[in-house]
């Protein structure tokens, strides 16, 4: 199952499984990255894909939900490109 690229952009929140402090990065660094050294206590993580794909299902809206994925708590996106949503481009409507 890969990781959706509708969430590429929107702000994820994940915790260090040591001491439990949670960061926000975009879903695109979390689909890069395999380690990341904690703010708080320094320890090095390890994120493996299922832990990503966890992540990732976390923050997608329920199968079949018209709730659309939001980018930084802002409108939903609204268009389906064939790779993931984007957002709709609002027209002024003609008078």
């Amino acid at each position: 199952m890969p990781l959706s690229a509708a969430l590429n952009d929107a702000d994820l929140e994940f915790k260090c499984l040591e001491c439990g402090h949670a960061f926000v990065r975009k879903g695109s660094w979390f689909k890069v990255i395999s380690t990341f050294k904690c703010e708080r206590c320094g320890v090095a993580n390890r994120i493996g894909y299922a832990d990503k794909l966890a992540l990732f299902e976390k923050h997608s809206p329920p199968f079949g939900s018209t709730q659309r994925p939001t980018v930084n708590g802002g409108p939903a996106l609204t268009r389906w490109s064939g790779v993931g949503w984007t957002a709709g481009l609002s027209r002024p409507s003609a008078k």
